[in-house]
């Protein structure tokens, strides 16, 4: 477990740091474009660990091992978010800042493979019956919540008006997206619940969680046009990311541990 606290540090120090550069509050032009520099640096390297931890839970398991398929998926879409990440930033320095690459269509592929993916695990828990009906409610009730926490601080505003973009429209999907995340992160938590596979999954699924939020807030802020690079919806992003890498960090430790 000495590689998991290790990288687990280094990881927590630098959700520090980056939590530092989003909430400062710099005056002058050279100082904010060098705000601007440090987060669009954190945007991209959180979700870049997080690939690179599920690359390296997926490698820990034997090719036919289903799982695998499944680690590889998270591994995939976690990268697909970090290109769009790379896309906006390389937009922004080329003086076409200020827009949030929520439709990027990165980001849609990010969800097409991260639900194919997680949807792949839930239905091989559920083949195995580790799911009972109460945790199947539990599960239920806990999106529910989500979405209607979320509709009531972030997305309320836009739903009451029209989408005045494809764009618009494209982040709400996407936000609503996010919220089904939720539940299905759950899932292997819930699952496995009282094991050291476990802590795997519940890292899994509170980075979920904070990604969701990250991404409601980023769809309002968007919207309304006060997304900027210190704008603390960023923290969210960023804290689910780095819940993700710590996650598949755990998982390939565990894995390597078991044999």
């Amino acid at each position: 477990m000495r590689r998991f606290y290790f990288f687990g540090g280094v990881i927590a120090i630098l959700f520090l740091l980056a939590a530092w550069a989003v909430l400062e509050r710099p005056l002058g032009v050279a100082a904010r474009e060098g705000q601007a520099l440090r987060v669009h640096v954190a945007l991209v390297l959180f979700p870049f660990l997080a690939a690179l931890s599920a690359f390296g839970a997926a490698r820990a398991y034997r090719p036919e091992d289903r799982e695998r398929r499944v680690w590889l998926g998270l591994s995939g879409a976690f990268l697909l978010w970090t290109l769009g990440r790379v896309a906006f930033a390389f937009q922004h320095y080329r003086g076409m800042g200020g827009r949030s690459p929520e439709g990027d269509v990165f980001t849609a592929a990010f969800f097409v493979v991260v639900l194919a993916a997680v949807g792949d695990e839930v239905r091989r828990i559920r083949g195995l019956g580790l799911l009972t009906r109460p945790q199947l409610v539990f599960l239920a009730v806990a999106g529910f919540a989500v979405l209607a926490l979320g509709i009531a601080l972030f997305l309320r505003p836009l739903l009451g008006q029209s989408p005045s973009t494809a764009r618009d429209l494209l982040g709400l999907l996407f936000a609503f997206l996010a919220v089904l995340l939720v539940p299905l992160g759950l899932a292997p938590a819930v699952a496995f619940l009282g094991g050291r596979w476990s802590y795997a999954w519940g890292l899994f699924s509170v980075g979920m969680l904070c990604l969701a939020v990250g991404l409601m807030w980023l769809v309002h802020a968007v919207f309304y046009g006060t997304w900027f690079e210190g704008h603390p919806g960023n923290l969210f992003e960023m804290a689910g990311f780095a819940l993700l890498a710590a996650g598949g960090v755990w998982h390939e430790a565990i894995l390597r541990m078991e044999g």
